[in-house]
């Protein structure tokens, strides 16, 4: 991934931003581990789902 510069402006945009890019980086990881398998990632997908929803609510 060829992350070079934030494209938001204000610290909170840019802390949205940058977890955003290390979740990108983090899935990609998973994805070369796992390979491929996509019901393991479904599974995963829910668990993420499930912890941005926690977050978002506090």
């Amino acid at each position: 991934m060829k992350f070079r510069e934030f494209h938001t402006r204000g610290l909170e945009n840019v802390r949205i931003e940058h977890n955003l890019v290390c979740t990108a980086h983090n899935l990609r990881v998973m994805w070369g581990k796992l390979g491929g398998s996509v019901t393991t990632l479904c599974n995963i997908k829910g668990l993420v789902a499930n912890f941005a929803f926690r977050v978002s609510s506090i």
